[in-house]
């Protein structure tokens, strides 16, 4: 059997912390970073990330958002290296590589294969997205710049999501903004204990510093919630601090994110309590008024979107953000409305031409559901460190 083959590994030590694994038919080695003082007697967790289209096996991503001495971080690659074209026989042959690796670390580096994580950026977010549905014995998942669009196997790993960590992180003016909202929606309703961490003002890129909500969700996989909370409250006082230095508008933007992140739920329900008071009595001020009740009917619009798969659905979506923008047009909130009305006017040009051309295939064939564009295998992301 075909498969037998990937278990035949080859690594290469490359430095104290560093091994390589190679495999037939991959054209990149996936690279592993072991933990500092690796001792292959203990048990460490692990995350398995999964790149952006056109770049390389890499673990300098996740090594900006753990404790290098706590975690097992390997870089994966593909056997398809541009776009991932969803089918079950190609998500298997991705499973059972991940197997692969996995297994053999757990023999030879003292993974511990109850503690996995799959994580990944653009393509990689898709794939974890995937992943998550495919392998129900992952411990968790973090999904970045990308999102939810297909059922792999009809949601194999439903029955076993309750309580299993998911961290979603997306810039808000990032294309695939709502299928990250979907992917909200989807792995919480399968029991997942969801994270969304939304970077304002950034496109199809990773905030300059990481992603501070992030380095949290990957602390609180290692320590338990008791053992955290002093430092918790000491580094969300600081940014409670921080944000009440801004401007009102921009404060109640930072308030909001703080409330999701990780630690408010380590401090409890006094301190998210705390940010809730704060928030709605910046409400009560006119400026920011304005702005919170345009954001209420904006939320209605984009639940609608994510949610809607139809041609003429899409078409109305479109218009409902055209009336939006005519009810506020000065409001800060309606420049990311006129962004919302781009993306779903581009969508909506763009599952016209696809559900043109497979008409013409096959007239009888169900519609597809609306996918986002593959980036061009040549796109950087550029200014981000993150991502190499």
């Amino acid at each position: 059997m075909r498969w037998l083959t990937l278990f035949l590994f080859l690594p290469v030590i490359c430095s104290a912390k560093s091994v390589e694994l190679g495999f037939p038919d991959l054209a990149y080695r996936i690279q592993v970073t072991l933990p500092d003082n690796h001792d292959p007697s203990k048990k460490y967790p692990a995350v398995f990330y999964y790149h952006g289209m056109g770049a390389k096996p890499d673990t300098s991503l996740i090594l900006e958002h753990v404790d290098g001495r706590e975690w097992i971080v390997v870089g994966m690659t593909y056997y398809q290296q541009d776009g991932f074209s969803y089918t079950p026989e190609a998500l298997k042959k991705e499973r059972v590589l991940l197997r692969s690796v996995r297994m053999n670390l757990a023999e030879k580096r003292g993974l511990d294969q109850k503690r996995c994580y799959v994580a990944g950026f653009s393509k990689g977010g898709w794939m974890a997205d995937l992943l998550l549905q495919a392998e129900p014995s992952l411990a968790g998942g973090v999904i970045l710049g990308a999102g939810h669009l297909y059922k792999a196997g009809g949601g194999s790993g439903a029955q076993k999501s309750k309580g299993r960590p998911v961290f979603i992180g997306v810039g808000r003016l990032d294309g695939n903004f709502p299928f990250a909202l979907r992917a909200v929606v989807y792995h919480r309703a399968l029991g997942a204990q969801t994270t969304f961490d939304q970077w304002h003002g950034l496109r199809h890129a990773l905030p300059k510093d990481g992603s501070t909500a992030l380095q949290q969700w990957f602390s609180m996989r290692v320590h338990p919630a008791a053992k955290l909370r002093p430092v918790a409250g000491k580094e969300m006082l600081a940014e409670l601090a921080d944000a009440e230095k801004l401007d009102p508008y921009l404060q109640w933007i930072r308030l909001r994110q703080l409330r999701d992140y990780p630690y408010s739920r380590i401090l409890g329900e006094s301190w998210q309590k705390r940010l809730d008071g704060k928030t709605v009595a910046l409400e009560s001020m006119a400026p920011v008024q304005t702005e919170a009740g345009f954001l209420k009917l904006h939320r209605k619009l984009l639940i609608r979107e994510i949610k809607e798969a139809t041609l003429i659905g899409m078409a109305k979506i479109n218009i409902g953000y055209q009336e939006l923008i005519r009810k506020a047009p000065n409001a800060k909130q309606a420049e990311l409305a006129r962004h919302d009305h781009q993306r779903t006017q581009q969508l909506y040009l763009q599952f016209k031409e696809q559900d043109a051309a497979a008409k013409a295939r096959e007239p009888d064939a169900p519609t597809e559901p609306i996918a986002p564009k593959e980036p061009e295998r040549r796109r950087r992301i550029p200014g981000n460190p993150l991502v190499r």
